[in-house]
């Protein structure tokens, strides 16, 4: 990929003509992440029941011409050796360490109000997207269209051919462990559109190569601090029934005072897939829906799911901290996840903790349980 991506810049600067490559902002992030949970048999703290993980990120903005810059980035993932003496498991790849490209593109201007972006990058679409609540995030091999000809309207358009899977760690190299989005790739055709004065509407569908089609649909509203939304999704697979879903959520927030919310959903019962993230994995990906829950994901997007979602946010003194809850429920088993956050700055560097109390019929045995997380990021 970092050929091909370098071999497109070059016949790219050979059309605008030769000149000086100027150098951008340069930026990234050291992250330390640790985690401990009190499930059977362990007690909170202990090595077996804890994981632990240290990541660097660095990112360079390079400007080849008017029309044509690049994005270029490096992720490296390490255990630190933690794992011999403080910890068992990982947040993200295996023991081995890894380093890869995380960012690799050039985005240009192809006419005025249209740009595109190509190559390894990460996005932000309802059921295609980038997970932030990791130590590392999952970038794609992609092209993205985007074009604003239309009055207040942003139309995309995508094709998205590989997907970053942490799951499969490889030795420290660069390419990491990247494979095929679907058989042969997937794409993505979407809408944002605020032509309904004080609504913002998204419209996507999504193809998947001999997987499924899918559909999205969301609408919300802002007034002065009132906040309504409404979701509706449709999974189309190859083979299975379909997966439709619903929710809606009504919320209240003062800009950087305070925000609260509630939120509710409904999942089909007959359904084949998860309404999730579908780079995420089987099963685990976040679901775009309003009730995702902060930790336990894989339960609020299934098939017959029942949820509701109730969270508080504020700001005290230099401390930004949060309380979020989430219920999902079938008859496969129900889930609750109460989650408590506190979070500050000194600097660059940032550090927050988290606690959430877990209560799932297919965690732990039934019984509820405890978990623990640090999160210490340095910005440069």
């Amino acid at each position: 990929m970092k050929l091909r991506t370098m071999s497109l810049a070059a016949a790219l600067l050979i059309g605008v003509g030769a000149q000086a490559v100027e150098i951008g902002e340069f930026s990234g992030d050291a992250r330390l992440y640790y985690g401990t949970a009190d499930m059977d048999p362990n007690d909170l703290f202990h090595k077996d029941g804890a994981m632990g993980n240290a990541a660097i990120s660095a990112d360079l903005g390079l400007t080849f011409s008017d029309r044509v810059t690049g994005n270029f980035g490096v992720t490296y993932l390490t255990t630190m050796g933690l794992e011999n003496s403080l910890v068992s498991g990982v947040w993200a790849g295996g023991l081995k360490d890894q380093l890869w490209l995380d960012e690799a593109n050039l985005a240009f201007s192809v006419i005025d109000k249209t740009s595109m972006v190509v190559g390894r990058q990460y996005l932000d679409t309802p059921l295609v997207f980038s997970e932030t609540w990791n130590i590392v995030s999952n970038a794609f091999d992609a092209a993205v269209l985007v074009d604003q000809h239309l009055p207040e309207t942003t139309l995309v358009g995508a094709w998205i051919g590989r997907s970053w899977n942490n799951a499969e760690p490889v030795d420290a190299k660069f390419g990491g462990e990247f494979s095929t989005f679907g058989k042969s790739g997937a794409y993505a055709v979407g809408a944002v559109t605020t032509l309904i004065p004080t609504v913002e509407l998204e419209l996507w569908y999504y193809g998947i190569s001999s997987i499924a089609t899918a559909f999205w649909a969301q609408a919300e509203t802002d007034i002065s601090g009132v906040s309504i939304g409404a979701q509706f999704a449709n999974l189309s697979p190859n083979s299975g029934d379909d997966t439709s879903a619903f929710a809606a959520k009504l919320g209240y927030g003062v800009e950087e005072s305070f925000n609260v919310a509630v939120a509710f959903s409904q999942v089909s019962e007959d359904g084949t897939l998860n309404v999730q993230n579908s780079a995420g994995l089987a099963g685990f990906g976040q679901s775009p829906l309003y009730t995702e829950a902060w930790w336990n994901f894989g339960y609020v997007g299934a098939p017959d799911t029942t949820s509701y979602s109730i969270l508080g946010e504020s700001g005290f003194g230099r401390y930004d901290v949060g309380i979020y809850f989430t219920s999902a429920n079938n008859d496969a088993g129900d889930m609750m996840d109460l989650t408590l956050t506190a979070g500050s700055s000194i600097g660059a560097f940032d550090y927050a903790l988290a606690y959430i109390m877990t209560d799932a019929d297919n965690q732990n045995g039934g019984d509820a349980y405890n978990t623990l997380q640090a999160y210490l990021t340095y910005n440069f």
